[in-house]
């Protein structure tokens, strides 16, 4: 095969045409102004969105404050109270030491006396017994008497 000279087999580059690249580059930034318009238009419905629920919760923090108030106007009065009752327990601490001291002054009184009871019981018994002895002697003289009288 013989190549000829001065003509070529390839074909000759298309003509760059400014035109249609400008078109082209025209679509493509009207496509990317359209999506920007589209997330633009979504942002503001989520920005509503947002701002709503962002005046809930500012709604939600009113209530929560309040009863923040509340909560504390009750804690100041649970904390008087407190030192209402700690002050009372003192007192009834100190009443019980005084009660315990009496019980236990009534226990040892109570102690003696039941000992003292104890050896008055003894000498009854032992003076009964003495009493049962007199008794039996005074029946046998007066049974002797009577006989003698007799």
């Amino acid at each position: 095969m013989k190549k000829e000279v001065g003509k070529s087999k390839e074909k000759a580059a298309p003509k760059y045409n400014h035109e249609r690249e400008t078109r082209v580059l025209l679509e493509e930034i009207r496509s990317e102004v359209r999506l920007i318009g589209e997330q633009y238009s979504s942002l503001g419905k989520d920005n509503q969105e947002i701002k709503s629920e962002l005046g809930s919760v500012k709604s939600d923090m009113q209530m929560v404050k309040l009863d923040m108030r509340s909560v504390k106007s009750e804690l100041g009065s649970v904390k008087s109270d407190m030192e209402t009752v700690k002050s009372e327990l003192g007192s009834v601490k100190s009443e019980l030491g005084s009660v315990k001291m009496a019980v236990m002054e009534i226990d040892a009184r109570t102690r003696k006396n039941t000992e003292q009871l104890n050896h008055h019981f003894e000498i009854l018994n032992r003076h009964t017994e003495i009493l049962n002895t007199h008794t039996e002697q005074l029946n046998d003289l007066t049974s002797q008497v009577e006989s003698a009288n007799r």
